[in-house]
């Protein structure tokens, strides 16, 4: 208990010491104490509290010309206080000076986000079991949702290279009220409406994106960014739940059943560009992230030569369009900031 209270109050007279010259008093009462606050694990001395006296260690070996001394101090304060900066208006140049000479930004960010997504094909050529169908079905979005794994890297000063890999479902509706031709008889009575179809497209993707962004706003505590980048999307499976209503002589019939297997008739890898914009704010050694994208799907999602699943084709009267899928995204996670420290120059 002692020995606490003695470095708490020299921890307080510091700043005291340093502002009356008392340069090498200052670094003579602190060294006892400095085992104890390298300690990481030492509950008796805050962040502030260890980067005030490694600041003041470092600029009193700055004015004792003590380079090396000053280059350890100013490590030290680094590794204590990763987010640190410097008052440009503040402090001495040769402070400022060396500060600079050390690697302070970090390395590399790691994190994970995860939110939802909502699907748009846009039909690019249409298909159907019969010639009065053709063109007459419509697509509709459905939420769903995705998590990503993302690496980020900055470069220069306001741009960073992102790095994403995640799981995505992609879930969309279809619906043909137009399936085919009614019957008419002779009596206006009889007429009924012709047999209509739908179904709900869902897929199972891994993406992998690459985004450059650029940082409108850049600060310690917070980024404001807009950026752009591709996309590779790997398809894991696909499944169909079709539902038809077949319309006739006064009667009606209606097929369903189990979900379809039918990934045969899509394409494995596909391509897409994004635009995205997006908003991090740090909390403590953190940043929780925030962004909003658009994915443009850059070809036909359907494969040709294996566009017809039998079952969906003779039992309920679909044939897939070709079309190519556009993405409305949300996600939101975390990031973590990986630093090293260390000096740059001699």
């Amino acid at each position: 208990m002692s020995q606490s209270n003695s470095c708490t109050q020299v921890l307080r007279n510091v700043r005291t010491l340093y502002e009356n010259g008392r340069l090498q008093e200052l670094k003579n009462s602190v060294s006892e104490c400095l085992d104890n606050i390298s300690t990481e694990n030492n509950s008796e001395f805050s962040k502030e509290e260890k980067r005030e006296v490694y600041r003041y260690l470092a600029l009193t070996n700055i004015f004792l010309n003590q380079p090396s001394e000053a280059d350890e101090m100013m490590l030290k304060l680094l590794k204590s206080d990763h987010y640190y900066k410097p008052s440009l208006l503040l402090e001495p140049l040769e402070y400022i000076a060396l500060y600079n000479k050390f690697r302070n930004r970090p390395l590399f960010r790691v994190g994970l986000k995860f939110g939802s997504n909502v699907s748009l094909p846009l039909v690019i050529k249409s298909y159907s079991v019969g010639n009065n169908s053709s063109g007459k079905g419509e697509y509709k979005m459905a939420p769903s949702f995705q998590s990503y794994l993302v690496f980020e890297k900055d470069f220069k000063k306001n741009f960073v290279l992102s790095l994403e890999a995640g799981f995505v479902k992609r879930i969309y509706n279809y619906s043909n009220n137009f399936l085919s031709t009614p019957i008419v008889s002779n009596f206006s009575s009889n007429l009924v409406n012709p047999s209509f179809t739908k179904f709900k497209e869902t897929q199972n993707c891994i993406d992998f994106n690459v985004f450059l962004h650029y940082n409108l706003i850049n600060t310690q505590k917070k980024a404001f960014f807009f950026g752009v980048g591709p996309g590779v999307t790997y398809l894991i499976n696909s499944s169909n739940q079709p539902q038809t209503t077949l319309n006739g002589f006064k009667q009606s019939y209606v097929v369903t059943g189990a979900k379809i297997e039918d990934t045969r008739s899509f394409r494995s890898i596909n391509y897409s560009a994004s635009a995205i914009v997006g908003l991090k704010i740090r909390l403590g050694e953190i940043y929780i992230t925030t962004d909003a994208r658009y994915q443009f799907g850059l070809n036909n999602v359907l494969e040709p030569l294996r566009r017809t699943n039998e079952e969906l084709a003779f039992d309920y009267q679909i044939i897939p369009n070709d079309y190519r899928i556009n993405n409305f995204i949300l996600n939101v996670g975390i990031l973590y900031s990986y630093f090293k420290p260390k000096k740059l120059t001699k």
